[in-house]
């Protein structure tokens, strides 16, 4: 994409039909999703363990499964993996790398909702396998890869819900600099963190 003329501040210079959009309200119009959803605590958890970022990893599973044959599978396919959360990274390494313990320590925070959130993915997935899942298709490395994008990438301010936007999300990550609408300052960006020293 190239802008060819100035854009004013809060213009809108792209558009995306709903139909694009993976939306919680989506997912509860899928009646194995709903059935699931039901029936499990973890897609209306209100304590801090995301129930929307749930609901929609639950939604991009089930169009995971089904492979070619989803709609989405060409945005599903491209999402990075995440071998890794940040709370399972080596302090020391990550620390000499991004010379910022105070991130490290907050991120460290959600260890404990993050491995139990996996620990209920996979209660959800074997207790409703082959029901509605396929066998052997759910894995730590599938849920990082999913749940990963979904809290990295999802859309929720300014919006009725929470949501992915997979036209938005390839503007926004791209392997190409150029493509990003955030602004660095390299004087506040850049510098080690003073709590590191």
């Amino acid at each position: 994409m190239k802008c060819l003329a100035p854009i004013e501040y809060r213009e809108a210079y792209l558009f995306i039909p709903y139909k694009l959009l993976m939306t919680m309200e989506g997912a509860k119009r899928v009646p194995e999703l709903k059935y699931i959803m039901s029936n499990y605590e973890i897609f209306h958890d209100k304590r801090g363990k995301e129930p929307e970022q749930c609901i929609l990893t639950l939604f991009m599973l089930w169009e995971y499964q089904k492979g070619p044959e989803s709609f989405w599978w060409p945005y599903l396919d491209l999402l990075p993996e995440f071998e890794k959360f940040i709370w399972e990274l080596d302090k020391n390494m990550y620390i000499k790398q991004s010379q910022c313990l105070m991130f490290y320590d907050y991120a460290r925070g959600f260890q404990a909702d993050g491995d139990e959130i996996f620990k209920d993915f996979k209660k959800v997935v074997d207790e409703n396998t082959p029901k509605i899942f396929k066998p052997d298709m759910f894995s730590r490395k599938v849920f990082n890869r999913l749940y990963g994008s979904c809290c990295t990438r999802c859309f929720g301010y300014g919006v009725p819900y929470t949501c992915m936007v997979p036209m938005g999300d390839f503007q926004n990550h791209s392997d190409r600099e150029a493509n990003s609408y955030e602004m660095i300052n390299t004087r506040q960006h850049l510098r080690p963190d003073l709590l590191d020293k």
